[in-house]
């Protein structure tokens, strides 16, 4: 599948680099969608210098100011940040949120996403408060711009306008693309705004699966998405399918984080929360509580 993708893409580029040229803003495109491939199969190594071309190719095509010039900063930054290059990853990143304050505006959605990667990127590095200050802002910002989208639509307007979307998005980058991934979750969450549930389950299911897809079985996207899952579950009394899934979002964080981790301790409070729904108070409880000392077999 990949391969004949990557063939795809490869083919596009050609035809974009002898038709329009090898540095105009549309072959950039065609190079971003190239390196979000080889990063999606780990090929850091490929999918790097794509982005470093991409890069230049958007500052002096469109400027150093511009929105697209700003999110070829943060797709840089994010493939630094896979390869664990986080004092590489924060400059790019912060660049690329001064820009869209500077262009969009401070309460754009765009501004939001910036604060939002800008955040984990703090987290990462260990810088806990920097990372609660952005994230404040950010979620501040989709706060406002949720409650005047409500204000605004009524709950059948937005999910018909979700619906949309993804059917858009799903043409233009297929049913397993990160993009259609926002998409189905913000349709989700308006399910779940009104209380159903049910509908917003196999959204989740498909985030889920998509992700599964396209990510590695530890990263940390698939704990969180088993974890929103759940939580959905749990809303609707099914503690035994959400316990499975609060194990293994437990289990995938363990493995790649610290210990002492707060999305570890996270994880560990929503099974024993779950625990505690089903009246468990017994020994696999107590251990699920104690489970943060590093010390314990």
């Amino acid at each position: 599948m990949y391969d004949e993708a990557e063939s795809l893409d490869r083919r596009a580029l050609a035809i974009f680099e002898n038709v329009i040229g090898p540095n105009h803003p549309d072959t950039a495109r065609c190079l971003a969608h190239l390196a979000l491939l080889y990063a999606e199969i780990g090929r850091h190594d490929r999918a790097e210098p794509l982005c470093k071309r991409v890069l230049l190719i958007c500052e002096k095509a469109l400027g150093p100011r511009h929105p697209r010039t700003a999110q070829s900063l943060s797709d840089l930054a994010m493939e630094l940040e896979h390869q664990g290059r986080f004092d590489e990853a924060r400059p790019l990143s912060e660049r690329a949120l001064l820009i869209r304050e500077n262009a969009l505006g401070l309460k754009h959605p765009d501004v939001a996403l910036s604060l939002q990667n800008l955040g984990l990127l703090y987290y990462r590095q260990g810088q806990y408060e920097d990372a609660e200050r952005v994230s404040k802002r950010a979620l501040a910002i989709r706060e406002e711009v949720l409650a005047y989208s409500i204000n605004q639509l009524r709950y059948d307007e937005g999910e018909s306008m979700c619906l949309r979307a993804v059917a858009i998005q799903e043409r233009a980058f297929g049913p397993d693309h990160r993009k259609v991934i926002t998409s189905l979750h913000v349709l989700a969450r308006i399910y779940e705004g009104q209380g159903l549930h049910a509908k917003a389950e196999p959204l989740y299911q498909r985030v889920l699966a998509i992700r599964e897809r396209l990510l590695a079985p530890t990263d940390p996207e698939i704990a969180t998405s088993l974890n929103v899952l759940a939580l959905c579950l749990l809303k609707q009394r099914q503690d035994d399918k959400a316990e499975p899934l609060f194990q293994r979002a437990l289990a995938i964080r363990e493995k790649v984080l610290a210990p002492e981790h707060p999305e570890v301790a996270v994880s560990i409070a929503y099974l024993a929360a779950t625990y505690h729904r089903q009246g468990r108070y017994n020994l696999d409880y107590a251990r699920c509580l104690t489970r943060r000392d590093p010390t314990e077999a």
